[in-house]
């Protein structure tokens, strides 16, 4: 258990990926990865982007190419910022076929919302190159009291666990996630709930002229900014007080290329109608 995934992330990494690793992420995701990899530690980042006109679908067979041989590769499912899932039933024989040489880090943060079980959690007794973090921001809404928790092959978990500082998570925090791992009947109830305030948002946000919504799951919808007359920054600019919106691919960052995106996640149910509304104030009128 750590302070959030990103302490375990900077906990873990140098250990598993030695400097003359060549590591696999796909493109976009998560940002704070190839930050940790490339930026910090240095490494051989490669990555396998996924293209905008197919949805953001992730092609297993050329993932499994490029990660043949590779070090480490590591994978957020559901994907952050695209939502989109690789199946359990399939991503476990890509683990299988990369075979000891390749460790796969599996971020779940996102899993939880999901309908179908797609944890591979269950599975870590039967692979020995995989391990899965979360954190437990999100989907139990702990962000402010940083937890998270990484689990794989035992000895890999006992060398990481030594390498941190002892006692890196409160008192406060580990019982507040002991307590919301324990607690499955709300959080199911809310995973449904969720479900449906998303697929809500998303119709909302489709009818607009100027902006286009790509498919996906979690608690979070992926718009493109599609009209020349406004951009991702701009529209979210003018929106976040009212809404929470944020630019967080209105520009080049980690992700290290333009997406000209909207991410609109949300916490409550009251807030998913007003983010449509205030996107609908803003948008372009339709030509």
């Amino acid at each position: 258990m750590g302070a959030g995934s990103s302490h375990l992330m900077f906990q873990m990494f140098p250990l598993i990926a030695p400097p003359a690793s060549r590591v696999v992420v796909l493109d976009p995701m998560y940002g704070q990865y190839v930050h940790i990899l490339e930026a910090r530690l240095g490494l051989m980042v490669q990555r396998l982007e996924l293209h905008m006109e197919q949805a953001f679908r992730i092609p297993l067979d050329r993932l499994a190419s490029l990660a043949r041989g590779a070090s480490l590769l590591v994978l957020v499912n559901p994907n952050d910022p695209t939502g989109q899932v690789i199946p359990r039933d399939e991503l476990l024989p890509l683990i299988g076929e990369l075979g000891p040489d390749t460790l796969v880090v599996v971020d779940e943060t996102y899993v939880d919302f999901l309908a179908e079980p797609c944890s591979l959690e269950t599975y870590l007794n039967q692979l020995d190159n995989l391990i899965v973090l979360k954190s437990l921001s999100k989907f139990y809404i702990l962000s402010g009291l940083r937890a998270g928790y990484a689990a794989g092959p035992p000895s890999l978990m006992r060398s990481i666990r030594q390498a941190g500082a002892p006692w890196p998570v409160s008192l406060i925090a580990h019982v507040a996630a002991t307590e919301a791992l324990l607690d499955e009947d709300y959080y199911k109830r809310r995973a449904r709930k969720t479900d449906g305030l998303r697929a809500d948002l998303a119709a909302r946000l489709d009818l607009l002229p100027g902006l286009a919504v790509y498919p996906g799951s979690a608690n979070f919808v992926l718009v493109e900014v599609v009209t020349p007359d406004l951009n991702a920054s701009e529209l979210c600019r003018r929106t976040a007080a009212a809404v929470g919106a944020w630019p967080r691919f209105a520009r080049p960052g980690p992700l290290g290329r333009y997406l000209p995106g909207v991410y609109v996640p949300w916490a409550k149910p009251a807030e998913a109608p007003p983010a449509s509304k205030g996107l609908r104030n803003l948008a372009p009128p339709d030509s």
